[in-house]
């Protein structure tokens, strides 16, 4: 369960940095900078980027949700099995299996669009500079170490 939450968070993540790169001023984040926050002058970096950082971003979400939907339907599965252990006869193998997996998909889609996607968009979307500001540093950090797979999306995406 700790990983399908790390998982809603690590979309959030990269959900969050998005949409605040996207939606903040370069204007303001220079005055913050000026006035030595450090924070600012690292998002500034980003939106100097931005096609590299978004495209960091979006690479992130897939990686978190594709790794979401693997691991947490069959996590998810296995504890609601065990609630139906025992049930009269009518919940067989096959039953128990299906409800469980449909349980477990509607929990994991739940989570996944209110707090990996809804949530870190709107709070983002209503203080994009803040935000950016806090997501920079992780940001640029998971963007050079993935930096050969973003330059292969960017390539390839190249119009």
């Amino acid at each position: 369960m700790c990983a399908i939450l790390a998982l809603v968070g690590l979309n959030a993540f990269f959900v969050a940095a998005e949409f605040a790169l996207v939606g903040a001023r370069g204007t303001r984040l220079q005055t913050l900078a000026e006035g030595g926050d450090r924070k600012a002058l690292l998002a500034l970096k980003a939106l100097s980027h931005l096609d590299d950082f978004i495209s960091g971003t979006q690479l992130g979400i897939t990686l978190a949700s594709l790794a979401l939907g693997w691991l947490g339907e069959a996590t998810l599965a296995t504890l609601f099995i065990h609630l139906f252990h025992g049930l009269p006869s009518p919940f067989d193998t096959l039953a128990t299996h299906t409800v469980a997996g449909t349980l477990a998909f509607a929990g994991i889609t739940f989570l996944h669009i209110v707090l990996g996607e809804l949530t870190p968009k709107s709070l983002a979307l209503l203080h994009p500079e803040h935000v950016s500001r806090w997501v920079a540093r992780p940001l640029i950090c998971f963007t050079g170490l993935f930096w050969p797979a973003i330059w292969l999306l960017n390539k390839s995406a190249a119009v």
